[in-house]
């Protein structure tokens, strides 16, 4: 898993959220970030983009300009399984301000999960949430009686 940038804070920022239809994660991370004092609104200071993609067990991630590992070959992001239960998740989470299209916050995780045990790929997305809540947003407003 990882993160970059910190969450803006929430006083009186309002967020914007793009998400594919019938994504599973949209609703418990707009969930944390309102509940973090955000508020939903269009349009709005940020636009929030949760990617979420389901791949089969046998299907892989390889990236062939990768350093070669310690025997000399290049190495899979994802390896694929044998397996035909195990599915591969993966979920990013991205905060861009839209007024200036930088991008302020992002996560990203992987996680491998039994396609038949339900409730079995909420572990990523638990995590990434965690992850979020844990963040100390950067004030945008200056300390009483000093400047920034």
């Amino acid at each position: 898993m990882s993160d970059a940038g910190r969450l803006p804070a929430s006083a009186g920022k309002t967020l914007q959220v793009s998400a594919s239809s019938g994504n599973p994660s949209a609703d418990t991370i707009t969930q944390v970030l309102t509940s973090r004092g955000f508020t939903i609104a269009d349009p709005a200071d940020y636009l929030v983009q949760i990617v979420s993609s389901d791949l089969p067990a046998k299907t892989g991630a390889y990236l062939p300009e990768s350093t070669p590992d310690a025997s000399g070959r290049q190495a899979w992001l994802t390896a694929p399984s044998h397996s035909r239960t195990i599915q591969t998740r993966r979920v990013t989470i991205t905060l861009t301000d839209i007024a200036t299209g930088r991008e302020a916050y992002r996560a990203s995780g992987v996680e491998r999960y039994r396609a038949n045990q339900p409730g079995s790929s909420d572990a990523l997305i638990e995590a990434l949430v965690d992850r979020m809540t844990q963040q100390t947003a950067i004030s945008t407003v200056p300390p009483e009686g000093g400047a920034t």
